[in-house]
């Protein structure tokens, strides 16, 4: 017995240390998502949540946060998505997706911000001013036309020698921009594939359709780089538990120090249940006696009557 409780201190000694390890290590417990990002982390209406998890046994999905990363994938195999990023791109970012360009992947920029100027400005390619309303455009890539939703977009312009894939009238929301040995498709809008869109699937088909033609079996690359997250980490649980015990502390500090007649009634109720609370863990619930009683039946009543003339009679015999 002295054996089992010395393990089992052992253990819990154990398991405290560990315990007191991952709270002081800071590491992180859980993170979301700030805001309504077209982010295959959001699963709010602006995400792309829906469309990139459908495509991840299909395609496969490769998550990325810095474009430096892009030197691990071969360019002739993947193609590289940027939605709507939350932060300006870089002249070092426009850099390398160049450059991973040139040597033969696709490029897909999905914004209708200026977030990508810089990128734009390389291209020589101008925005012309956001759009916030739902309207139909039309899309064509590999000989193939699509009538799609726009939501909140910006039309483009240009003095290059581009081919246009998607326009809304006379308006060009879409050029594809020969790089290198590699192709570049900007896009005025963030919105053709977010949840909002894919939860309407009439109106989603010819979105998803289009896109699907843009990847053209190619394996994914998705950039969330830029996203704003709020991240949960270990050592807030130490905070909580502080606060917990500063909170606990006060109460018992306010219940003993405190003569008011209110109080002191306080108290012992308190007291009381605590008491009561340990009697129940201790000792369990108490039943009442006479849930083990039962009552006699006349029949019973008559088999004992029987059984007590039968003895007797066997005992007069016997002598």
């Amino acid at each position: 017995m002295a054996e089992s409780r010395v393990s089992k201190l052992y253990v819990l000694g154990l398991l405290l240390i560990v315990f007191l390890l991952i709270i002081y290590s800071g590491i992180e417990i859980s993170r979301s998502i700030t805001g309504d990002p077209p982010s295959i982390y959001n699963d709010g209406n602006g995400g792309v949540s829906m469309y990139f998890s459908r495509k991840l046994l299909s395609n496969g999905v490769s998550i990325i946060y810095s474009f430096d990363e892009l030197t691990r994938y071969d360019p002739s195999r993947y193609i590289l998505f940027i939605i709507g990023p939350d932060e300006p791109l870089r002249n070092n970012d426009v850099e390398y997706i160049l450059r991973w360009t040139s040597s033969g992947g696709i490029v897909v920029v999905m914004d209708e911000t200026e977030n990508i100027s810089s990128l734009l400005i390389r291209l020589g390619i101008d925005l012309e001013g956001s759009r916030i309303d739902v309207s139909r455009g039309v899309c064509r890539i590999n000989n193939k036309t699509y009538t799609v939703v726009f939501d909140v977009y910006t039309y483009l312009s240009t003095n290059m020698d581009y081919a246009q894939i998607c326009w809304i009238g006379k308006y060009v929301l879409g050029y594809r921009v020969g790089y290198g040995k590699g192709i570049i498709y900007i896009i005025g809008d963030s919105s053709l594939v977010i949840n909002e869109i894919l939860y309407k699937p009439i109106i989603s088909k010819n979105n998803t359709l289009f896109v699907d033609q843009l990847i053209d079996g190619r394996r994914i690359i998705l950039h969330e780089g830029s996203r704003p997250f709020i991240y949960t980490r270990s050592h807030m649980l130490l905070t909580s538990i502080n606060g917990f015990l500063d909170g606990v502390a006060n109460i018992f500090e306010y219940l003993l120090i405190n003569n008011d007649p209110e109080i002191i009634l306080t108290r012992i109720i308190i007291l009381l249940g605590i008491s009561s609370l340990f009697i129940l863990i201790r000792y369990g619930i108490p039943q009442s006696p006479y849930m083990y009683s039962y009552r006699i039946s006349p029949l019973h009543k008559r088999l004992e009557i029987r059984k007590m003339i039968y003895e007797g009679v066997e005992r007069w015999l016997n002598k």
